[in-house]
């Protein structure tokens, strides 16, 4: 018997090694990214609404610690709960943020920490909204609830922003607000998901990624668009827009081994021939959702964003660029 247990561990061990060993090999992640690495989501994940209810409750149960720098408040927008970030007594640009979660997730714990880092290195203040995690058009009519509740009760500038499926909502609302003759001062949309089509080299190849890959990606768009809206669907996969622009000053953010990637940087492109002034970021060697590991090189790519926020939102700008950035621990230079 116990020799039995020692050949069963060894094998075990000896399968672990070899997983482990090829696929470092073939997604070379920097270090402190590689156990998050060896994890990607199963498209039944993201199918079984039991499993999503289960995987909320926890995340309910999670208490966040409270920031010494960033005064944290809660509040209702027009019925959508949402949680503000600010690092400041006096009236600052206001950025509605929308969270990634397929549609399904509520907020992760990082999430946090981004928020108030965002608030602290920008200087604006974040209204992160709590969405209801349904099918469309719930999501969107929450988004556009809270954008309008901003808008509509301050005399600041306003951007927007979101990651993963809160990217598509933060894409859809800016072109919802240019459509309705809003003034956005800045879009950020980091590793976002935008074309429902799912055509990219990208999400060809990455059906295995780390964290998020085309089968689950799959897997979401049919739960988010369960109802089969087709009137409005720019608003549902803002890829099949056909007008880019008036659309405000943008950043985009890709990850190397994310099916996502090549529709961000697509987008990008479409908007940059539109003539909107836009920043399209490339992080080689990491992955959707690598925020997950919260070390020093994420925070410096959080930084990153939140320095551009600041530049965006504290003025006008009318350049148009595409930079490609490094993820390399050593190597953070942007490139024009």
């Amino acid at each position: 018997m116990k020799k039995k247990f020692w050949i069963t561990a060894a094998a075990a061990a000896a399968l672990g090694a070899y997983y482990y060993g090829e696929r470092t090999k073939k997604y070379n992640v920097p270090q402190g990214y590689r156990m998050a690495s060896l994890l990607t989501t199963p498209s039944w994940m993201v199918s079984s609404q039991k499993l999503v209810d289960a995987s909320n409750a926890l995340l309910e149960k999670i208490s966040l610690p409270v920031p010494e720098d960033v005064h944290v408040s809660y509040d209702l927008f027009d019925g959508v709960p949402v949680t503000i970030y600010s690092a400041g007594n006096e009236p600052a640009p206001i950025v509605v943020y929308l969270h990634g979660g397929a549609f399904c997730w509520k907020n992760a714990p990082y999430f946090h920490d981004l928020m108030c880092l965002y608030a602290r290195e920008s200087g604006c203040t974040i209204v992160f909204a709590h969405y209801r995690c349904e099918a469309y058009p719930a999501p969107f009519a929450d988004a556009i609830r809270v954008f309008k509740h901003v808008y509509e009760t301050t005399n600041v500038p306003v951007g927007i922003a979101g990651d993963s499926a809160g990217g598509t909502l933060a894409a859809a609302l800016t072109l919802w607000a240019r459509d309705n003759h809003a003034d956005v001062q800045a879009q950020m949309l980091v590793y976002p998901a935008l074309d429902m089509r799912m055509e990219t080299a990208s999400m060809k190849e990455f059906t295995d990624s780390p964290v998020w890959n085309a089968k689950a990606n799959k897997a979401m768009w049919q739960r988010y668009n369960a109802n089969n809206d087709t009137e409005f669907i720019q608003y549902i996969s803002p890829a099949l827009e056909t007008d880019f622009s008036g659309l405000p000053a943008t950043l985009i953010e890709a990850e190397e081994y994310d099916c996502l990637r090549d529709e961000a940087i697509e987008y990008g492109q479409k908007l940059c021939d539109a003539g909107v002034a836009v920043h399209t970021y490339l992080n080689k060697g990491l992955f959707h959702g690598f925020e997950i590991c919260w070390n020093e090189q994420t925070k410096e790519i959080a930084r990153r964003r939140a320095a551009r926020l600041k530049e965006i939102m504290f003025k006008k700008e009318e350049e148009i660029f595409v930079e490609e950035v490094s993820a390399d621990k050593e190597d953070h230079s942007v490139m024009e």
